[in-house]
This record gives C-alpha cells, structure tokens and sequence, in this order.
C-alpha cells in the first residue's frame, strides 16, 4: 500500500525515511512551522558526558518562548520506526531520569551551551529580548529548570505507544510526540504533513467547563510531584483560601479553578514559582498592593484555556494579596 497526497490534481509520494540525518534534516528545516516561530535549534553534535548518564542527551535542544513567563526547553530525541520500541524507549527513561536529577552542575553545563549558541545568533538573541522583554540568561535559566522531552519519529506504531505510555505513567513524566512524513513530486516541491500529540491534547483542554475533564487521568499531586516544598506549601496555601468556593480541576498543563461551569482561574506549578492566570483582561482588575504585579497574556500561546492575565507567585508573603485578588475576580465573574 502506497501513501499519496493530492493537491491540485498532481500526486505527491511519500519518502520513506533511510537514516535519522534525513527526518532530522526535515524536522530542522520546519521546526518553526510544526512548533512555533519563537523557537530555536540547538544542535548537538558530541553527546554530553555526565556521571550519572553517558549519553544521557539526544540530538539537540529547541527553546521555545511563545509564552515569556513559562519557557520551554525540549531535550529532542529523533528517531525511526524501523529501530523499534526496545532500541527507543530504553532512551527516553534515561532521558526522563536526566530531567529528574540532573544536578546543579549538569544543568548549568547545558544553560552555558545554549546560551553561547544564541549568542553566535544576533537576530535570535534581538527577538528573544524584543519578544519577551526579558534576559536571555534568565529566561534559558527557567527553561532548563523545567526541561522536558520531545520524540520526533516518521511513525508510531502501536508496541511503541503503549510502551510510552507505560514509561509516561510509571515516571509521571510526559513526551512530546510528533511524526513527520514528506511528501514530494520533484526534486524541488515537497509537503510535509505532521502529528502533534500537544496540540491534539490542547483541543480537547479548550472546553470552558469542569464536567469535560473531570475524568481525565491527572491529578494535583501530578502537578506537585518533584516541585520544592516551598512552591508546593504556596500552592496549598492558595488553594486551602479558595477550595471551598470553586471546582478545582487539573489536567495535563495546568490546574483549573472552576466558578460552576466558568474557569475563572488556573496555575501551572513551576520548579521554582507558580504561575496563575485569570479570566479579568489585564487591568479589568488592579490589585491594591506591589507585592504581586500582572502580566498582559492575551497575545501570548499557553495551555491554560488561554486566560488573558498572568501572575507569578514565588514567595508566601503574595499569597494573601493574590487571595484578594481572586476574590475581585471570583466577585466580577
């Protein structure tokens, strides 16, 4: 069975991939398309040596910072089928191990690396700090906090997606999928269709009421687990304040904060802070205090049901005055 595509009345055939260096080619040729114009490659062409994992680290790291509050950095692993589960999924538990206790030392050696790499970039550098209107250090000293894993493959077959879904359950831990394929009809146009399991995911977290996720497979706890307990007691004491009023629901990027079948609220819980988002449009609602400030989201992609006001919590003492903020918002919706 061949695998065309037709567009325009001319077919296009399907490549299939022989080496990873050709799916790899395609993946950092398109990147931008598949995951998001504020995004950059990082290749790596020696493995990293580390005490605990060898060759702990894949083919490359991409920085994503469409959301400046919460930066994301993959640790990219890019594969074919034809290697089979029990050549690829031995790879990512380690990789997933590595995200879980790289040491101090570990990730300042990667936070180092990337940021010389985007400094040989002067336009990336520029759109980073014109996007964000933060510092690059800081902002890839927060993504390596939070580094997580990105399988790019030509296709998953079903051994191998139950088998990451075991690996995902069993080191509560989540990979990014996503299969490329290329299309061609001559040496000069092509098509390259793609599956993104986020943006699957992200769909179906769009619904604006509880009783759509309520079933779904996560939990706080999932959120908490391996957060300091500093970040785990603020989101207690935040949570313990509002409990009572709302629906609490968590899904996998964020927790939801229900008023009957609105969200009015939702955090993602970070290594080192928290971030909450509110329904109020920035400046709707002013706090009466300057120990917690808001962020204007609504021109920026995240997965919280893309409320349009931020705030980020790293110390007890914000708590109360986020509490009344809540309560105005709460109050308004």
């Amino acid at each position: 069975m061949t695998h065309k595509i037709l567009k325009n009345g001319n077919k296009y055939d399907k490549i299939e991939y022989k080496l990873e260096e050709e799916i790899k080619s395609v993946f950092i040729k398109y990147y931008k398309d598949i995951i998001s114009n504020k995004s950059f490659w990082i290749d790596i062409e020696n493995k990293f040596k580390t005490k605990n994992y060898k060759d702990s680290i894949g083919d490359g790291f991409l920085l994503v910072w469409e959301n400046p509050t919460t930066p994301l950095l993959y640790l990219v692993e890019i594969e074919l089928e034809k290697h089979k589960e029990t050549h690829i999924l031995p790879q990512l538990g380690d990789f997933i191990s590595f995200t879980k206790r790289a040491t101090t030392e570990e990730k300042n050696k990667i936070q180092k690396r990337i940021y010389s790499e985007i400094q040989k970039d002067k336009d990336i550098f520029t759109q980073i700090r014109s996007d964000t209107g933060r510092e690059v250090h800081e902002l890839i000293n927060e993504s390596v906090d939070e580094l997580k894993i990105m399988l790019v493959i030509d296709r998953m077959d079903p051994e191998l997606f139950t088998g990451l879904l075991q690996i995902e359950k069993a080191m509560n831990n989540d990979i990014r999928k996503i299969e490329i394929s290329k299309f061609v009809i001559s040496t000069t146009e092509e098509i390259i269709s793609y599956i993104d399991n986020e943006e699957m995911e992200e769909r179906t977290e769009t619904e604006d009421s509880p009783g759509n996720m309520e079933n779904n497979k996560y939990t706080e706890k999932y959120h908490t687990d391996d957060k300091l307990d500093n970040i785990v007691e603020l989101y207690n004491k935040f949570r313990e304040s509002v409990k009572n009023r709302v629906t609490i629901v968590p899904t996998k990027n964020s927790i939801g904060f229900f008023k009957e079948s609105k969200m009015i609220f939702s955090c993602v819980i970070l290594k080192k802070s928290i971030v909450f988002y509110s329904k109020a449009v920035f400046n709707e609602i002013i706090p009466n205090t300057k120990t917690i400030s808001l962020r204007d989201m609504r021109n920026i992609g995240h997965l919280t049901n893309h409320l349009p006001t931020g705030i980020v919590i790293k110390e007890s003492s914000q708590i109360d005055e986020l509490v009344n903020y809540f309560n105005s918002v709460y109050e308004k919706y």
